[in-house]
């Protein structure tokens, strides 16, 4: 259900980019009445389901879930020289302006390290949250004479409005000359959003972007944690702080000069949880205009939710390595989350294949093989 839900959506998100948004509209009366039958049959067989008689009186059968396979690692850049003591990123840099850090000192990494509550919770490869989750907890009991009410389905939209969301004419601001003053009037729009309920209720303040507007280089991430939400600025926590290194130690170039950076969504989401389709698509509109205004060549996704909403695919981050993609005029490559790094060190020698490669494509030199040695 959650990928007919997805799909229903991506759909929608499709017919409004092409001006069709009343035509969107009475499609999505009958896609969504088609989808609360669907899913609300789907609860009434699940309430109905014989119960297991070895299983005890308040307990019934749920059939176990077989394990998806983790997808294959991409293969290393040819010539790519990579040594898990040796990683360019792993040295002192300047801290990002705004972040609560002690000047040029970052936290050492290693599989030992743990994330803090206000860090970034997200893996390379995050499970959507529009997903239905599975449980094993007991099925209503049917004893008596009573017949067991089907749960109403969760997270279905209440109107067309919380799937379409108003459509607005930003193009003005793609086409003005002064592209810092054009994302100053975007922010005005975005911090007066009140589009995701959530996450409108949860946000100290909306986080739009960071760096230079002219860059030829986007990083993309998923969603501001606790320390953004705090500061404003996208990236200034632990994750963000790996992901400085990894731009001026590991590519070798000035990230608030030579970079622009933002998110999927502008709100923090509750509980640092990766974005939701519905938000995603509200907040396209956004994040397509601040592309529109900076007008990148290059765009990083960084983690799975920001490669896989920005390119509209289900394929793992893993698979979607070491590739070319296409988004409006900018090439796209794909690589994990700094925050993923944090919780997986191991995978560090991987993304410095990705950085490799994101500098080839660039045509940025690429820094001489280091000698691995201990202690490093």
């Amino acid at each position: 259900m959650a990928d007919l839900r997805r799909a229903v959506i991506q759909r929608l998100q499709a017919l409004q980019c092409a001006g069709v948004e009343e035509l969107s509209r009475t499609l999505a009366e009958g896609l969504l009445g088609a989808l609360r039958d669907q899913e609300t049959s789907a609860c009434r067989v699940s309430s109905e389901m014989p119960k297991d008689p070895s299983a005890g009186p308040e307990r019934g059968f749920v059939k176990p879930v077989s394990p998806v396979p983790s997808a294959e690692m991409a293969a290393p850049v040819q010539g790519a020289s990579v040594s898990g003591s040796a990683l360019p990123w792993e040295k002192r840099v300047s801290p990002v302006p705004g972040a609560s850090v002690s000047p040029g000192v970052f936290p050492a990494v290693s599989s030992s390290s743990s994330l803090s509550s206000s860090s970034v919770s997200r893996s390379g490869s995050v499970s959507r949250s529009g997903s239905v989750s599975r449980e094993t907890s007991a099925f209503p009991s049917t004893s008596g004479s009573r017949r067991p009410v089907a749960m109403a389905p969760k997270h279905l939209p209440l109107s067309l409005e919380i799937i379409i969301p108003p459509h607005e004419d930003y193009s003005a601001l793609a086409e003005m000359e002064d592209r810092h003053e054009a994302l100053r009037l975007l922010g005005e729009k975005v911090s007066r959003c009140t589009r995701c309920i959530d996450l409108v209720g949860n946000r100290k303040q909306t986080v739009l972007g960071t760096g230079n507007p002219y860059a030829e280089l986007m990083f993309l991430g998923e969603a501001p944690g606790a320390d953004e939400d705090r500061a404003g600025i996208p990236f200034v926590g632990r994750a963000g702080q790996l992901l400085t290194k990894m731009i001026e130690n590991g590519m070798q170039i000035n990230r608030e000069e030579q970079t622009y950076i933002c998110n999927i969504l502008r709100c923090r989401p509750p509980g640092n949880r990766a974005p939701m389709p519905e938000e995603a698509f509200k907040c396209r509109q956004f994040l397509d205009t601040q592309i529109d205004i900076v007008k990148p060549k290059f765009i990083c996704c960084l983690g799975a939710s920001a490669a896989q909403y920005l390119l509209d695919t289900t394929t793992t981050i893993s698979r979607m390595r070491l590739r070319e993609f296409r988004y409006r005029n900018a090439t796209v490559v794909c690589t994990y989350h700094p925050a993923y790094l944090l919780r997986n060190p191991s995978q560090k020698n991987a993304t410095w294949q990705d950085l490799q490669f994101l500098m080839k494509l660039m045509g940025l030199p690429l820094p001489p093989p280091k000698e691995s040695s201990a202690g490093t």
